[in-house]
């Protein structure tokens, strides 16, 4: 999967100096088997970017594309399938359901393809040594602990590529690393690459492109 943006600029930055951007106002190709850091300060359009390329919003001036076809022209069911089987997006407000337990949270997700087994599930779990959690509901966890489930909940489909929005943003380093090495691990079973929003921070990974908003 190949995204196209030509002289993107989203409407409420429109007023913005964006002069130093190499996203904004550019032409940029993003390849869905690559790897990328999106970076910028507070402000500049993080969430917004991924949000347009996963279809949530279109309020920007020039062209993104998706293998060749513009996104406006997207009809909202191929919208749906693209979501299912070619992105995988990780919002900041993580967007898990509270009254409902870890354990039901995944299944959910995982139910919509069967993507994985329940043991590769429990696998995933307890690579954040919270499999002791799975019968807690979500709002009982605290913050570090949600971003975890929702990175599992996430990579349970198949996808070209992977989106996260500031995923990391209240993990220590130890699970931050464990983060990364189970996106890694994902991606290359998926042959898919990824896209992660931070505020500057390139958690050691020199090699990966940065796209600086």
């Amino acid at each position: 999967m190949t995204i196209f943006l030509d002289n993107v600029i989203p409407n409420p930055l429109k007023e913005e100096n964006l002069s130093l951007s190499k996203v904004w106002g550019e032409k940029l190709t993003i390849n869905s088997n690559n790897q990328y850091f999106l970076s910028s300060n507070s402000g500049k359009g993080k969430s917004t970017f991924l949000n347009f390329l996963v279809g949530l919003r279109n309020d920007y001036q020039g062209l993104i594309s998706i293998d060749n076809k513009s996104i406006c022209k997207i009809s909202l069911a191929e919208w749906a399938k693209i979501r299912a089987r070619k992105i995988a997006y990780l919002p900041q407000d993580l967007q898990l359901i509270p009254h409902l337990t870890v354990w039901e949270n995944l299944i959910l997700k995982n139910n919509l393809n069967s993507h994985y087994t329940t043991q590769e599930i429990k696998d995933f779990i307890q690579l954040f040594n919270l499999i002791g959690l799975k019968d807690r509901k979500i709002n009982t966890l605290s913050i570090g602990q949600q971003q975890r489930i929702a990175l599992i909940r996430t990579i349970l489909q198949p996808f070209d590529l992977l989106l996260l929005d500031e995923p990391f943003s209240h993990l220590d380093k130890q699970n931050i690393e464990i983060s990364l090495n189970l996106i890694n691990s994902v991606c290359k079973k998926e042959n898919a690459g990824f896209i992660i929003a931070t505020l500057g921070y390139d958690y050691g990974l020199d090699s990966i492109e940065t796209l600086l908003l």
